[in-house]
């Protein structure tokens, strides 16, 4: 009997789950001074709300200063790290009215982020279509006042 790549998953997060934070905190702290990915996670994690959405913010106009094209061997790269742009903004703000801004400030991204890739994968497109929206989503849901939300996209803030 073979054991799933799913299980597989399961067993290495329960295992981990059982290893000391310390220990944890330790090897990610390694791992991010080898890898820019990991460094970006760890920064990530341990972001305060105000330092998530400054961090998200300052990333995103980096990202539409480059001037370098990315070709198509490149685009999955590039979409994973807009996703995980997503995802700091998801996981990192919670004030709802500002994840609703700065999802729409994604979106007002989306000309100078596809005029510098060549997304015949569809890859980036995807972070639209899907991280992009069920970021957005996330925040305007918590929304309290849905007739701001309506007029914040109304008004072409999308």
């Amino acid at each position: 009997m073979t054991i799933s790549t799913n299980d597989q998953w399961d067993l290495k997060k329960q295992r981990l789950a059982d290893v000391p934070a310390a220990e944890l905190a330790e090897a990610l702290l390694d791992l991010a001074v080898r890898s820019e990915v990991a460094h970006a996670t760890v920064e990530r994690l341990i972001a305060t709300p105000d330092e998530a959405a400054s961090r998200f913010t300052s990333q995103l106009a980096g990202i539409r200063r480059r001037r370098r094209f990315v070709d198509w061997r490149g685009a999955s790269d590039f979409a994973y790290e807009l996703s995980a742009l997503l995802d700091g903004l998801r996981d990192g703000v919670q004030e709802a009215r500002n994840g609703v801004e700065l999802a729409a400030s994604f979106f007002k991204a989306d000309g100078a982020i596809m005029e510098q890739c060549d997304d015949s994968s569809g890859s980036v497109g995807e972070v639209f279509r899907y991280d992009a929206a069920n970021a957005f989503a996330h925040f305007a849901s918590q929304c309290a006042d849905k007739q701001w939300v309506v007029e914040t996209v109304s008004l072409g803030l999308l």
